[in-house]
């Protein structure tokens, strides 16, 4: 299956940036290092630049000199230079004519140019680098097939960019920033074995490749999480799929010692990065040491709490095997949680992560939330009907919230004729190679890009001024086909989304009344009066039932337990999705083609369930069936009863605070009180001559 488009037939939306000629030289004059249009302080890039030495010297052990080391975005020329003292020949070459006259003395080995247009000879050279610099092109991976071009068949390539996921800075010049997994997958594609790590730095996305199968890229298991060394540290991948899967430590650890790593803090991560294009079955591994006091322990995949349980005083280790969960293509995080407070650090002594084998994405998604699985459920049927070779998914950031761990392609990417071509953008950035961000209201793709776009539970999220801009835009990239699913304004389906707002605090439905949800005749005016589409239109999410289910979803999402959790969607997916297809529905499909429907695929899309020409009136007694379904009342009773228990847990805690407070000021005046010294120092004494006194062996 086909990958994303090239950058520059795709290009990102990673923020606003100069992408190529004088503006870019322009951008990284005097104001940018001196933190005028960048995070550098105004002191200058002179007094702040990076030491390189540690990155030296794992070069130097990965491509040891003699040889020539090539500096893509060199800035001032500091890394060469510091190259140059290890015995390397090196160069460097940068965009900004204002960087490289800085340092007068190093003009000999320093050249003006783009990283993707290098001015050196094909298999050339035997290290590049290229830090920082990624984020800066309008066309990194360009840059990369540069790099691998300059590179000699035993070659070395470094670098490091920002991880948007953990990045939080906004830097005026970053116009292409993306998660590990856009780096891995085309540096892979371009014939590398590559190794990556994030330091101590969580957002620092470092990565080393060489080509497979040579001496440099043996060396490359070096690169653990913050030291050089072939010792390896703590974390281990085993098992039939291991070669899809890579696992690195994150975030939280301390250094590694005798005991394996301490827990900074009350979390620590693990990145797991699936490179397949089917979702793995994996297990995490854990060996915990014994502590003096009881600890709290929670392993986390993503949202969904997999296992808790007690590390207790006397087990020594701990071993412990977690429940089997699916983990998606692309990047993803197990947290070790370990309290809110804990009173003693927890040391875990080794981590092995078992990838146990594929599962089939049609599979996978039968345990996705149910709300989920009805919206991209039918989405994929109706692109089984019309066989597109090219699909957008836009605003499609399913992520992980929730329990929502899926890809938009595991929806599309089964049956006899999958699309070549899976696309998802949303302002969010989502940890996969086939994920472009951008903005709905300005879609990062040319004309007609797509045959087919679709567009689910997303245009009540647009502020209503807005909301015939995104259509448009959806019009614009889509040459054939529009599918736009969403929950439209009607009495009923406003009435049960208050309900579930006060009743259950579900605030995530907060934003449909505070924008107010659109209207169906929008859809109408918009696309088939005004562009003279044609319109099927389809009823989604049998309203009764949608109304009874989120609350029971949501409360199993809140139990914490993961097998409970997807064996109640995988009940609801199997027996009653394909019955609720049917009107009244929460949400209302409109297919929008830009040619006339033959007669056979009209009546083959007819066919689906819940095709409804017209909106069909509420029945007088379905409000009723609100209050009807046993459970709402209990759920509503059940959500009263976890408020006033924590209410009086935060009572509790208060009280507990008070009287700590007491103990304290009590403790401070026997601290000050003379006559205890006293009595103290009497008592060491008397203590002294017991044990003068005491018989001889």
């Amino acid at each position: 299956m086909t990958r994303s488009p090239s950058t520059s037939k795709a290009p990102g939306a990673g923020g606003a940036g100069p992408a190529s000629g004088p503006g870019r030289d322009r951008a990284y004059g005097r104001g940018y290092y001196h933190g005028e249009n960048s995070g550098y302080p105004k002191e200058g890039y002179r007094n702040a630049h990076p030491d390189w030495e540690p990155w030296l010297d794992l070069v130097s052990q990965v491509k040891p000199p003699p040889g020539i080391l090539y500096d893509c975005g060199t800035a001032f020329g500091y890394l060469p230079r510091a190259a140059a003292a290890r015995g390397y020949a090196s160069l460097g070459c940068d965009i900004s004519s204002y960087a490289l006259r800085q340092e007068p003395s190093f003009l000999g080995t320093l050249v003006q140019g783009s990283a993707e247009m290098l001015p050196l000879m094909s298999g050339s050279a035997d290290i590049v680098c290229l830090f920082d610099v990624l984020e800066h092109l309008g066309d990194p991976v360009l840059a990369l097939e540069e790099a691998v071009r300059i590179l000699k068949p035993e070659g070395l390539l470094a670098g490091a960019t920002p991880d948007p996921l953990y990045f939080d800075q906004h830097e005026e010049t970053h116009c292409f920033e993306r998660p590990p997994s856009f780096w891995i997958h085309h540096l892979e594609r371009l014939g590398l074995r590559a190794v990556f790590r994030f330091s101590n730095i969580p957002e620092n996305f470092q990565f080393l490749a060489s080509f497979k199968n040579n001496a440099t890229a043996q060396n490359l298991g070096l690169f653990q999480h913050d030291y050089f060394s072939h010792d390896p540290d703590i974390i281990e991948v085993r098992g039939e799929e291991s070669p899809s899967i890579s696992a690195v430590l994150r975030d939280g650890w301390d250094r590694r010692g005798t005991e394996g790593r301490i827990i900074k803090g009350t979390s620590a991560s693990i990145y797991l990065l699936n490179r397949s294009d089917s979702p793995l079955e994996c297990r995490v591994g854990l060996e915990i040491s014994e502590g003096s006091l009881p600890v709290r322990f929670r392993l986390r995949f993503n949202s969904l709490v997999l296992d808790s349980f007690t590390v207790r005083p006397g087990e020594t280790p701990l071993k412990f095997i977690s429940s089997p969960f699916t983990v998606p293509g692309g990047g993803h995080h197990v947290h070790l949680d370990t309290g809110p407070s804990p009173e003693e650090a927890l040391s875990v002594r080794s981590i092995s992560v078992e990838a146990e084998g594929k599962t089939r994405p049609e599979d996978h998604v039968l345990s996705l939330p149910f709300d989920l699985y009805q919206r991209y459920s039918f989405a994929g049927a109706v692109a089984g009907k019309i066989r597109p070779s090219s699909i957008l998914d836009a605003g499609g950031n399913i992520g992980d919230q929730g329990g929502h761990l899926a890809l938009s392609r595991d929806f599309f990417s089964s049956g006899d004729h999958p699309p070549e071509t899976i696309i998802s953008s949303d302002l969010r950035h989502c940890d996969h190679p086939d994920h472009v961000p951008g903005d709905a209201l300005a879609l990062p793709f040319p004309d007609d890009s797509f045959d087919m776009v679709v567009s689910l539970d997303v245009l009540e999220h647009i502020p209503p001024g807005s909301r015939k801009a995104f259509l448009g835009e959806l019009d614009r990239v889509g040459s054939q086909w529009i599918l736009l699913g969403a929950p439209f304004s009607s009495p009923e389906v406003e009435k049960a989304e208050a309900e579930l707002v006060s009743g259950l605090g579900l605030h995530f439905l907060e934003e449909h009344s505070e924008l107010g949800l659109p209207r169906e005749k929008m859809i109408t005016d918009f696309f088939q009066e005004e562009k003279g589409r044609h319109i099927l239109r389809f009823e989604n999410g049998h309203l009764p039932r949608w109304f009874t289910m989120l609350p029971v979803t949501q409360l199993l999402f809140s139990m914490h337990n993961y097998s409970l959790f997807t064996s109640a969607n995988r009940y609801y997916n199997e027996l009653f999705y394909q019955g609720d297809c049917r009107a009244p529905g929460y949400r209302t499909f409109f297919l929008i083609s830009r040619n006339p429907l033959s007669g056979e695929l009209a009546a083959s899309l007819e066919s689906l369930p819940g095709y409804c020409p017209e909106k069909e009136s509420f029945p007088e007694d379905c409000p009723g069936e609100f209050k009807a379904f046993p459970f709402y009342r209990d759920f509503l009773d059940l959500n009263e009863s976890r408020a006033r228990e924590m209410a009086d847990l935060a009572f509790l805690l208060a009280s507990r605070e008070k009287y700590i407070g007491i103990l304290e000021e009590q403790l401070d005046e026997y601290r000050g009180n003379p006559l205890i010294r006293i009595i103290r120092k009497l008592g060491r004494a008397l203590q002294g001559g017991r044990k003068d006194r005491a018989p001889q062996p």
